[in-house]
């Protein structure tokens, strides 16, 4: 069972990539895939243990089918009922870097960063599944919908290109060939409190 006072880091990498045309969460960058770079980075910022919500053997699946990243959040929070936080991220933001999480487990009440709706932190709550369960089940998929069900409120970040994700080929070449251009943002909180 989860200490009630864990962060649990959540990884979204259950989509189909049907535009990347291949798995989005096996792309590799400096020889290691998307998927555990995502995963270290939720580490690094700081979460006690990373789940990985994806539709595969290994992973936690999806309970509703057909129903989006919600349906992976769902089947992530389910899995660990007894947290204290969740920060979510998805597994297709190359440029998101390790201090943009750290501004968000900084914040005290559930916070998106810019307008959302990923990367996310979420404070747990006894409704929380339910919630989410609810939202699926009348065919409202839409995360946004949900934080603002949850009053989320949005902190404003130093470079809004850190919340690129990519979509398709070319757009991970982009981002990632970036990445080498430029040098990594290095730690410190340069964001402004939630709104």
């Amino acid at each position: 069972m989860t200490d009630s006072n864990t962060c649990i880091g959540i990884v979204l990498a259950g989509g189909l990539s049907s535009r990347m045309g291949s798995d989005k969460a096996l792309l590799e960058r400096d020889g290691q895939s998307q998927l555990q770079h995502s995963i270290d980075l939720l580490t690094a910022a700081g979460c006690d243990r990373v789940i990985v919500s994806r539709n595969a053997p290994g992973y936690i699946e999806d309970q509703y089918s057909n129903a989006g990243p919600l349906a992976g959040i769902h089947a992530a929070i389910a899995t660990e009922p007894d947290a204290l936080r969740y920060l979510i991220i998805p597994v297709d933001m190359p440029k998101l870097p390790v201090e943009a999480l750290q501004q968000l487990l900084q914040q005290e009440a559930h916070c998106t960063l810019e307008q959302g709706p990923l990367p996310c932190v979420i404070n747990n709550q006894s409704d929380l599944t339910r919630m989410l369960a609810d939202n699926i089940e009348a065919g409202e998929l839409r995360i946004r919908r949900w934080l603002k069900q949850l009053n989320a409120e949005s902190l404003s970040i130093e470079d809004a290109d850190w919340l690129t994700n990519t979509n398709t080929p070319a757009e991970w070449q982009r981002a990632t060939q970036s990445l080498h251009s430029q040098p990594s943002p290095q730690g410190g909180s340069h964001g402004t409190p939630c709104r």
